[in-house]
């Protein structure tokens, strides 16, 4: 049984300005102008480059030697978008700087948490939506989501 209502929605806030950190994820740039591309119309079309990535010579030593992240990791954060794609109904970035590159990733973009949530209730939720916020997500221990006293083997 999911925690999440069939119609969840997520409201994020994100800078989202483009800067690409190339030091700390130098491959990166590369990951995303490559989604942008060639028949890349989800995720998972991605997938045919895992090992290219993985076993780059420039971002292997990059991350043996220059403490970046090892260029698999963007595969990773791509998988975890995948699956809020499928498990919600819309997610929004709020704040973004430069909103087309949310947009690029199949995000919906507003300035404001009010106006996110105002569209989010018209479209999906409707007039009364349960919300749960994490104003201190990234700055204490990961929440987990489970149903109280749930079976947990199906998870």
């Amino acid at each position: 049984r999911r925690i999440m209502s069939e119609r969840c929605v997520f409201i994020v806030s994100s800078i989202c300005d483009g800067y690409f950190h190339d030091e700390r994820w130098p491959y990166l740039r590369e990951l995303y102008d490559l989604f942008q591309h060639d028949y890349m119309n989800i995720l998972p079309d991605m997938n045919r480059y895992g090992e290219y990535f993985a076993t780059k010579e420039e971002y292997i030593r990059k991350y043996r030697f220059a403490n970046a992240f090892h260029p698999f990791h963007g595969f990773s954060m791509m998988s975890c978008g995948h699956l809020a794609e499928e498990h919600t109904s819309a997610i929004y970035i709020v704040g973004a700087r430069e909103p087309g590159i949310a947009r690029s990733m199949g995000l919906k973009t507003r300035a404001t948490f009010e106006e996110a949530l105002a569209d989010a209730m018209r479209k999906y939720t409707g007039p009364n939506p349960n919300i749960l916020a994490l104003p201190r997500t990234f700055t204490t221990a990961a929440v987990h989501l489970c149903m109280k006293d749930g079976d947990l083997r199906g998870v």
